[in-house]
């Protein structure tokens, strides 16, 4: 279910919010575009501690 034909308008805060979590905007758009697969790390990392 990718996002085909979206177009992403990078302001200077948006740029800085994603590299201060070291993702360049190039990055974060392929995830986005790719539709990833959520495997719940978060759930899996917090009932580990």
């Amino acid at each position: 279910m990718g996002l085909r034909g979206v177009e992403f308008d990078w302001d200077d805060a948006n740029v800085h919010h994603v590299e201060r979590h070291r993702v360049a905007p190039e990055e974060a758009e392929q995830v986005i575009m790719n539709d990833p697969l959520d495997l719940g790390m978060e759930a899996m990392i917090v009932s580990a501690s």
